[in-house]
């Protein structure tokens, strides 16, 4: 098993907008031989705003310059 954290930070920016300014994350194996070779990080903000990274270690932080977007609540149930 892999354990994954994720943060998002916004900024509410008016009735029914925020602002994405940063995202991070990390990926924890239960066990040492357990390990991963090829991460993937996507994160979508609105508006065609989109980000993906491919990071080299366990955990990521990354900033974003993106605008202000619609807040539309998620149906995806993971």
């Amino acid at each position: 098993m892999v354990k994954i954290k994720g943060k998002i930070v916004y900024e509410p920016k008016g009735k029914g907008l925020i602002k994405i300014t940063k995202c991070s994350g990390s990926w924890k194996p239960s066990s040492k031989s357990i390990y991963m070779t090829e991460r993937e990080m996507v994160l979508h903000g609105g508006r065609g705003q989109h980000m993906k990274k491919k990071p080299k270690k366990d955990s990521f932080s990354y900033n974003t310059d993106w605008k202000a977007a619609d807040l539309v609540p998620s149906t995806d149930n993971f």
